[in-house]
């Protein structure tokens, strides 16, 4: 097996332990590299794909190009990704991604469409804050804020929020 290995500021590297660094990736200005030199977090979907979250946006590894498909905050797209400061990423049972931002809430992502749709305070969550993410397996997402855990209907596209005092 080999490995992907994120550095704070030198991007990725691609390292197998029988022959070494097989390939490194940075920012650069070609279309397909990685968005950002800093990664934070690497995770593989159920397909196989490959998530990278960078200081600059998330990218998606496409073994085809040798290369990534980026994601980045922009203001005038409604259906694109609403941060680029990614904190979690989870596969709910029907195959959509769900990433949770530092500062704009959930957002999930459909591969068949590469649309993503975004969930805030204004649809129940108890913050924009999210530190992590989980599937619940029953149509639900849990989700962790700084000072609630909220269950995400995933259907209804609204968050019930938890904390010490509601669960008594």
């Amino acid at each position: 097996g080999t490995l992907w290995i994120g550095t704070g500021g030198s991007g990725l590297i691609h390292f197998s332990p029988q022959q070494g660094i097989l390939a490194h990736y940075a920012h650069s200005d070609d279309q397909h590299s990685l968005s950002g030199d800093s990664v934070f977090f690497i995770k593989r979907d159920t397909s196989g794909t490959l998530w990278v979250n960078t200081n600059q946006g998330l990218s998606r590894y496409r073994a085809d190009i040798q290369g990534f498909i980026s994601y980045r905050y922009d203001v005038n797209n409604s259906s694109g990704i609403p941060s680029n400061e990614i904190n979690s990423l989870c596969e709910d049972s029907k195959g959509l991604l769900w990433f949770g931002t530092a500062d704009a809430g959930i957002c999930s992502f459909d591969p068949k469409t590469e649309k993503f749709r975004t969930y805030t305070k204004d649809n129940g969550l108890s913050s924009n804050q999210i530190i992590g993410i989980t599937d619940a397996d029953d149509g639900f997402l849990w989700i962790l804020t700084p000072k609630y855990l909220n269950l995400f209907g995933i259907k209804q596209g609204t968050a019930q929020a938890y904390n010490v005092a509601n669960i008594r």
